[in-house]
């Protein structure tokens, strides 16, 4: 009997092993989609409304030319042309750029450069946001290096305050541990979503840095509070 519950609870890990792989990129392509729409949204309300200096189009098309260069600016040295050769713009040019272009054989990017009024300029501030939270995704994903050092940090700070702990016969306490825990995965979702969503130009600094701190910082915390003996 306990080795027949034994292999139901390795099939049901196994099962949620794989259900959890097959689902990240299920919850990738909505986070695009919805942070896309957003985006699109509060670009047609600043057109419609005047909240841009830029007038019709030439705002979200100023945004995209902006976000190449941080594209290419905070992208410069990377594991991916350190290992490959190959670098980020390029790797761009081969995925989005590619749509882009087709994008643009179909007629669909006829409207760029129009700063005049009509329905035209709102499609192509739609097709400009999609470029740009596609921009956005190939910064973060790279930036996700970041995340990895500080949770890195964060995991040997821990892991010293656990010992600490132990030797010194502290008190545990499965508050901080809830409570440090269920921060790992929202400082990592919410930096996402704020930054393929924010309104305007940004320096992707000032979004990932603090959240990869509060990501390392709720690592050092969950390991520090994990229960002395196991």
């Amino acid at each position: 009997m306990a080795s027949n519950n034994d292999k139901r609870t390795s099939s049901n890990e196994n099962k949620g092993l794989f259900g959890y792989l097959i689902s990240v990129p299920f919850y990738l392509f909505v986070t695009l989609v919805i942070s896309a729409m957003i985006s699109t949204i509060i670009e047609w309300c600043g057109m419609w409304f005047d909240w841009w200096d830029l007038k019709g189009i030439a705002h979200s098309e100023y945004m995209v030319a902006q976000e190449m260069k941080y594209l290419n600016l905070r992208l410069d040295k990377n594991p991916l042309q350190l290992t490959t050769g190959i670098t980020i713009k390029e790797a761009f040019d081969l995925t989005v750029g590619t749509i882009v272009g087709w994008m643009h054989d179909f007629g669909l990017l006829s409207f760029r450069g129009s700063t005049s009024g009509g329905l035209g300029i709102y499609m192509g501030a739609a097709v400009n946001m999609m470029l740009l939270t596609f921009i956005r995704f190939f910064v973060f994903i790279f930036s996700l290096v970041m995340f990895f050092f500080f949770g890195m940090v964060g995991f040997v700070i821990g892991i010293f305050e656990r010992d600490k702990r132990r030797a010194g016969g502290g008190r545990e306490s499965g508050a901080i541990f809830k409570l440090s825990k269920s921060l790992i995965t929202p400082s990592l979702a919410i930096a996402a979503f704020l930054y393929l969503a924010w309104p305007n130009s940004i320096d992707p600094v000032f979004i990932i840095f603090p959240f990869a701190a509060m990501f390392g910082i709720a690592i050092a915390y969950t390991t520090a509070a994990y229960k002395k003996y196991i």
